[in-house]
């Protein structure tokens, strides 16, 4: 069975947790800056359209919804809520 996100709901697979925003090279000033965790996206709703299923993104801890399906974690994230998307190019 499939999940499929509604909207711009993002459904993401829990990854290695992002010390802050700061550790992904992001410049913010000293003491303005969101502590932050990383995803791997499985699936994006119809209205999403800067984020791809693949990608790991980032997004302010507490921000998610924490959801079980058939035995395994997944986390549902609405597209504004990223922070940033890592890339290798």
């Amino acid at each position: 069975m499939n999940i499929l996100p509604l909207g711009h709901n993002i459904v993401l697979v829990p990854s290695k947790v992002i010390d802050n925003v700061k550790s992904t090279g992001l410049s913010f000033p000293d003491g303005d800056y969101l502590e932050t965790e990383s995803a791997q996206v499985l699936a994006v709703g119809p209205k999403v359209v800067t984020i791809k299923a693949g990608e790991l993104v980032a997004y302010p801890k507490g921000t998610v919804l924490t959801m079980e399906h058939e035995g395994f974690n997944y986390l549902v994230l609405k597209e504004k809520d990223v922070v940033a998307r890592f890339s290798h190019e």
